[in-house]
């Protein structure tokens, strides 16, 4: 029945629930024969991942100790320990998230094209696991642009928002057609 919270008919569907986490759930439900211990493993290697995210980056800007130490304290950080561990789409967020950033970071330090499709791409995808991140663009949009020269310093910032709003354009247009209004 698609994305509603109703269980029987007329399924009704669902506009406040964005849909990339309970995507990965069905798509992981479905591949572990009817069990969530896929969606665990799989949560668990996002944290590991965003463990090595927190290191490379820390290595971009401060020396490898540090970089180590930073690494460290995500790796042992209790509480996204625990989080990583439950079915709920914060594990998932928090990577998609901070990897956007880390590529807003690094259009600032090394300007590419493909590093602000990266960052707007991700923080779409973000905005589709937890719709509270449709406004940060907006918040990292000053970096993208005020670091920047020349003509970059409004084709970059252009880019990076083209791309968030190509990411969540589809599931905006089906909530529209749905309930009538635009929205996440």
């Amino acid at each position: 029945h698609g994305f509603s919270r109703s269980e029987i008919e007329p399924f009704i569907p669902d506009t406040k629930r964005v849909p990339l986490y309970p995507s990965f759930l069905t798509g992981t439900f479905l591949l572990s024969g009817g069990s969530l211990w896929l969606a665990a493993l799989l949560q668990t290697l996002m944290s590991a991942a965003i463990t090595y995210i927190v290191y490379k980056f820390t290595a971009s800007f401060a020396d490898r100790r540090a970089a180590y130490f930073a690494a460290l304290c995500s790796a042992i950080f209790p509480f996204g320990a625990f989080l990583s561990s439950q079915i709920l789409a914060e594990t998932m967020f928090t990577l998609l998230l901070f990897a956007a950033c880390v590529y807003v970071f690094r259009s600032m330090t090394h300007p590419s094209y493909r590093t602000v499709i990266y960052a707007g791409v991700l923080i779409g995808l973000s905005a589709l696991v937890k719709p509270a991140s449709q406004y940060i663009p907006f918040l990292l949009l000053p970096f993208v642009a005020l670091t920047q020269s020349g003509i970059r310093k409004l084709v970059y910032p252009l880019i990076f928002i083209l791309c968030f709003i190509v990411v969540i354009s589809p599931w905006v247009i089906r909530n529209k057609y749905e309930s009538g209004v635009a929205t996440l």
